[in-house]
């Protein structure tokens, strides 16, 4: 698990694995790790939103805490979205489209990669050498000029 502080209430924790976000003793357990992992460094707020993206090797939780004024109790309140629709893009380096079959966008000068299928190597290649991009990407299959190779 690698958690990473984007902003002062923003987090990304990255679990290198498929979670079973339908069981959900496992989701309540594993909201409560990452909620105490953070607490111990930072003080998270009353209200916390919790995002989780899964896919096959990965699993993405973005983590944002809220100030909740009337709140007065001493208790967190926790909201949990799962997307499981997510489309995760891959931004690569125009060297490496050859190397890639899949679906390519191009889109704000940058490409972005679309794999329906991807097997391990695929994705341990891909996570070295480019940005997953899981936020977002409807906007730019959307809007993006596709490239056929």
């Amino acid at each position: 698990m690698m958690i990473k502080r984007i902003d002062k209430n923003y987090y990304e924790i990255k679990i290198y694995k498929k979670i079973a976000i339908q069981n959900i003793f496992i989701l309540k357990e594993l909201t409560k790790k990452i909620v105490r992992k953070i607490n111990r460094k930072y003080k998270l707020r009353n209200e916390i939103d919790i995002e989780i993206y899964p896919s096959n090797f990965l699993t993405i939780l973005v983590l944002k805490d809220y100030n909740n004024i009337v709140n007065k109790t001493n208790k967190q309140l926790l909201k949990i979205n799962i997307y499981t629709d997510t489309i995760f893009l891959y931004e690569i380096d125009y060297f490496d489209i050859s190397l890639h079959y899949g679906n390519i966008y191009f889109y704000d000068n940058k490409f972005y990669l679309n794999l329906k299928e991807i097997t391990k190597e695929e994705y341990l290649y891909l996570s070295e050498h480019s940005n997953l991009i899981y936020q977002n990407t409807e906007k730019i299959i959307k809007n993006g000029l596709k490239i056929n190779i």
